[in-house]
């Protein structure tokens, strides 16, 4: 009887929901593909290997769709981009308002604003590691209605269209901030 090895790898992934969108991104790293990149001077340690992305539409089903690919320039994609967040998020309200903008681009909707949204929404960014161990950041909204102003939504899309944009290195971009920003205890 042959012996076989066991494949860790790593994740991180995002959901989000509000009364009419949902979506959901996951990348996944395979140990033996891992690669160290730097983003803004800072270190990380892996590059998404394969990344999936669904995207509903409740209210247009015509829109809604369903990414999986592999992918290994997300380096180039999100260099530059760190400072936005750092400058532009001051609340875990501020992140979803970038969040919720993104998932409207990822349905091919209007993201010139103002918006106004129902306050409906949730958010789960969860990072396991290789060995299995998991942070988890959840967020609800408790703003019933609030407003994305249109000086937000340009300084939003500037963001995300800012050098070599595609949408699944912004996810995970969002994804890792998250996670480093609102998750305590973190090293």
């Amino acid at each position: 009887m042959g012996s076989s090895a066991i494949k860790k790898e790593s994740s991180i992934s995002l959901q989000y929901q509000c009364k009419d969108i949902k979506l959901a991104f996951t990348a996944r790293y395979g140990i033996d593909r891992e690669e160290e990149m730097e983003v803004e001077n800072e270190s990380v340690d892996k590059i998404p290997h394969e990344v999936t992305l669904e995207v509903s539409d409740f209210r247009d089903a015509s829109s809604s769709k369903s990414i999986h690919f592999k992918s290994s320039n997300i380096e180039c994609n999100v260099t530059g981009k760190v400072g936005f967040l750092e400058d532009f998020v001051k609340s875990p309200e501020d992140y979803m308002k970038i969040i919720t903008l993104v998932s409207l681009h990822a349905l091919g909707k209007d993201i010139k604003g103002p918006h106004l949204f129902p306050g409906e929404e949730v958010l789960f960014v969860r990072e396991i590691n290789i060995d299995g161990e998991a942070i988890t950041y959840e967020k609800t909204s408790d703003l019933a209605g609030y407003m994305i102003t249109l000086h937000e939504c340009q300084k939003i899309n500037s963001f995300v269209y800012q050098g070599n944009f595609q949408l699944t290195s912004v996810l995970w971009l969002l994804s890792e901030f998250a996670v480093t920003k609102f998750c305590k205890g973190r090293e």
